[in-house]
């Protein structure tokens, strides 16, 4: 990849429409949601909420017994309903503050509450901030939060250790932080092809777990790591035909169109990674990826 150029390209970033395409596609080739959403659902409440009665038996004030909540790129909240959901049934009061930057994935997380039928998850007072995280970080607030939630957010950060700093700063003493991103080397072909400086052809990431695991332990948080193995249905990424596969191809390498516009030549490495790459195996017929989710619990 030496001498390789960069070249002009649309990212898939700042393409909210496009990228929601590519989700949705992306869901019906990953087992990925559906054990995010499991975990979301049978494990991490219970950390949740330990936590909080722990401030609350030791006479925390100034909350008042409500539980704060804070997702972090929500999306259209797939995984925040379920953890809030789990929230609800066993906490009296919960205030949720959404920060999201597509008004069109506000509209469809707003949908899912009111279309779910909880009626407890329908008493949790929200606030809705159509902003990136960095924006929001400019928002004038004092809300201390018990919970904080990021899904899948890392890559698109500007600047990693500053957002750390700022998510540390407003988490609650003995809250809680779930990250859930792709999981580390020969674990997750998104890490694999993300890893910087591995194809400078397309926009470098930022957000790689170990940087954001060392940066939350440099402000002095308690972090604990572990992987969910998920795989990934990439069979079609060869087919220049297949809707699924280019838009698999956008997402991975983070560029719009990417089979379209991106140089042959980079296109051609890239494909030969992936083949020869740790993290792809063929079974029962078809091309596999590893797709694992590292599952990151901060704590103060």
């Amino acid at each position: 990849m030496d001498g390789e150029t960069r070249v002009d390209l649309h990212y898939v970033s700042s393409n909210h429409q496009h990228y929601k395409r590519i989700y949705e596609s992306y869901e019906t080739l990953t087992d990925r949601f559906e054990k995010v959403n499991r975990y979301c659902s049978e494990t991490f409440p219970d950390i949740a909420i330990e936590n909080f009665t722990r401030n609350q038996q030791r006479g925390e004030t100034g909350h008042q017994g409500v539980f704060h909540y804070l997702g972090v790129g929500s999306g259209s909240g797939d995984s925040d309903v379920v953890i809030l959901t789990q929230l609800a049934k066993r906490l009296p009061r919960i205030e949720a503050t959404i920060t999201e930057p597509s008004d069109k994935m506000i509209a469809n997380f707003k949908s899912a509450i009111s279309e779910s039928g909880n009626d407890a998850l329908q008493k949790i007072k929200f606030t809705w901030n159509q902003a990136t995280i960095e924006e929001y970080m400019k928002m004038p607030q004092d809300t201390k939060f018990h919970c904080i939630f990021l899904c899948g957010v890392l890559a698109y950060f500007k600047d990693v250790d500053q957002v750390v700093q700022y998510l540390y700063s407003v988490l609650a003493e003995n809250g809680t932080i779930l990250i859930v991103t792709e999981a580390g080397n020969e674990t997750n072909i998104f890490y694999e092809v993300w890893y910087p400086g591995r194809f400078p052809s397309i926009k470098e990431q930022t957000g790689i777990p170990d940087n954001v695991i060392a940066s939350f332990e440099r402000h002095g948080a308690k972090v604990t790591a572990s992987n969910l193995k998920c795989i990934l249905d990439g069979s079609t990424l060869f087919d220049e035909e297949s809707e699924s596969g280019n838009l698999l191809l956008d997402l991975m390498t983070g560029v719009v169109d990417c089979r379209k516009t991106a140089p042959p030549e980079f296109l051609r490495q890239l494909f030969d990674f992936i083949s020869d790459s740790s993290v792809s195996f063929k079974q029962e017929g078809k091309f596999l990826l590893k797709n694992d989710r590292l599952l990151i619990i901060v704590q103060k």
